[in-house]
């Protein structure tokens, strides 16, 4: 999303923003998946889906509200659906 300068929220990121914020200020707030069908880890893709961004101020400052979409799947049938909500703590002025 960052090194294709994805719209909204994300818009003013850079690459350094993201690599700086990968990890430490982001929270996973919810977390939810379905499995189907068992997947092989040596072989499956997935895609993840971005649906919605707010900025919204916590107690410790401004921070956005991530929701995604993802799925799973290998060539042998294994399929995974789910949904992630996280917040990110620190985002870029």
């Amino acid at each position: 999303m960052i090194r294709d300068g994805v719209r909204g929220e994300f818009s003013a990121w850079t690459m350094n923003d993201y690599w700086a914020r990968q990890l430490p200020p982001v929270l996973i707030l919810d977390l939810r998946s379905s499995f189907q069908r068992a997947m092989r880890s040596e072989d499956f893709r997935g895609e993840v889906e971005l649906v919605g961004v707010r900025a919204t101020s916590g107690r410790s400052g401004p921070l956005l509200l991530v929701d995604t979409a993802c799925r799973f799947w290998d060539e042998h049938g294994g399929r995974c659906e789910g949904k992630v909500r996280a917040a990110v703590t620190d985002p870029p002025a």
